[in-house]
């Protein structure tokens, strides 16, 4: 077997474990409470249409469908490859181990094939999904963020006459939904930090052993492969570059909001209204960070330093097959 099959193998283990830490621990449940009592808040952006969201919401769906069709057509192309070159010799479509000898006897190799015809897309769809819900978690809380920005760009505190307390009021409510969007972004660390860890390791020695396997290939005469080999290596960049991508707009965005909240109307407030500003931006310095373990940030630098690191093993392992 392969070194890159065997790096495959690791990826049914790592699997169970994301179902586990995904769906069997209290976090998930935890965050899905925090997200529905936030989008109750009605200090969000313009709660009776929430265009933001809705607009958001409908590029999240175009991506989650390229998402979920790349593993699905990388498994159907596995598939067709299998049935059409490598049944003759008896190949699996994936190659993997069982303890029956599907080699020498046509109905076990069929009842082999058809297992992981069947099995193969209900198992990247179910790995996938489990991503998808760490990155739906990421992507609401950037929606709620950009919300929150444009309902403190719509503070009004020139128009409060003597005694009048909405704006402060309003303000007071921002303070109060901009701590619950910082825990928010902690429980979600929380909650991707085993998966998106082992995953980030993961990435880096598939990519760097797919990779190899494309120098080594001719497209000319194993075109089936070669094809396989690279949507296989689509599949795995995708799957790490999503995570990445939604939780660098969370910090970008998160940014942006001590810059909105300085160029509001704040200096036209009274005393109290300044005083409660200055103290809010303070807080909103310290911008939301998604991590693993609180030391590998969940953003584009961290997709960089993965790329970066299976360039250098792709460079270590061709040197080696070189000598």
């Amino acid at each position: 077997m392969s070194s890159e099959n065997y790096l495959k193998c690791f990826k049914f283990p790592f699997f169970v474990l994301k179902v586990f830490d995904t769906l069997l621990t209290g976090d998930m449940k935890e965050i899905c409470e925090a997200l529905k009592e936030l989008l109750k808040v009605n200090s969000f952006g313009k709660m009776n249409e929430r265009n933001l969201m809705i607009r958001e919401n409908k590029r999240m769906m175009r991506i989650e469908k390229l998402f979920f069709g790349l593993p699905i057509f990388t498994c159907l192309v596995t598939v067709i490859k299998a049935l059409s070159f490598d049944m003759k010799r008896r190949e699996l479509p994936f190659k993997t181990w069982v303890y029956w000898d599907y080699k020498n006897n046509l109905p076990s190799y069929w009842f082999t094939v058809i297992i992981q015809c069947v099995g193969a897309p209900i198992l990247s769809l179910l790995n996938f999904s489990i991503d998808m819900i760490q990155i739906a978690f990421m992507h609401y809380l950037n929606v709620m963020l950009k919300e929150f920005s444009v309902e403190i760009e719509s503070l009004e505190p020139d128009k409060m006459s003597f005694n009048d307390t909405k704006e402060y009021d309003r303000l007071c409510k921002c303070v109060d939904c901009f701590v619950q969007l910082k825990d928010l972004g902690s429980k979600i660390s929380t909650h991707l930090s085993t998966t998106f860890f082992i995953q980030a390791i993961l990435s880096a020695l598939i990519l760097c052993t797919s990779t190899f396997l494309l120098t080594t290939l001719s497209f000319v005469n194993e075109a089936p492969t070669f094809i396989r080999t690279t949507f296989y290596c689509l599949t795995m960049l995708i799957q790490i570059f999503l995570p990445c991508y939604y939780g660098n707009e969370v910090t970008l965005t998160s940014d942006k909001i001590s810059t909105t909240l300085f160029h509001s109307k704040w200096v036209d407030g009274d005393q109290k209204y300044k005083k409660a500003v200055t103290i809010f931006m303070e807080n909103t310095k310290r911008s939301i960070k998604i991590s693993a373990f609180g030391f590998v940030f969940v953003d584009i630098e961290t997709l960089t330093t993965i790329c970066n690191t299976t360039y250098s093993l792709y460079a270590l392992v061709s040197k080696i097959a070189q000598k």
